[in-house]
């Protein structure tokens, strides 16, 4: 009987991240970034648009009941009124702020992660 040919030993081949799949990483990151940045953005203007909405449901009011000769409340309540407002205002446009920088941040840790991921690959391919 004839002997099988015995297989040489070869190496195991690493597994090396293909370029399509260094981009999916780079590209996931920077997506994921830009969809943060962008849902915090739109909170902000969501926040403003209603603030802008109550300002002028407020002012309607007012019209409505000096039309009817209805006496409105006195200067100091509405001065209170107003300060109220706009220091809420000011805080949901600063919490705005801060959520947006935050996920700015974060897709710059994520971007370089991933720059970090790709040049490892690079490393172990050399």
């Amino acid at each position: 009987m004839a002997k099988a040919k015995r297989k040489t030993k070869r190496k195991a081949k690493r597994k090396v991240p293909a370029a399509s799949r260094k981009t999916t990483v780079m590209t996931t990151a920077i997506r994921d970034a830009m969809m943060k940045v962008h849902q915090n953005t739109k909170k902000a203007e969501q926040a403003r648009a209603e603030a802008e909405l109550k300002v002028f449901a407020a002012r309607l009011i007012a019209h409505i009941m000096k039309e009817a000769g209805i006496k409105g409340p006195s200067w100091s309540v509405k001065k209170k009124l107003a300060a109220k407002a706009r220091k809420k205002a000011s805080l949901a446009k600063k919490r705005a702020i801060k959520k947006a920088d935050i996920a700015k941040r974060q897709a710059r840790r994520k971007v370089a992660a991933a720059q970090r991921k790709v040049a490892a690959s690079k490393k172990k391919r050399r």
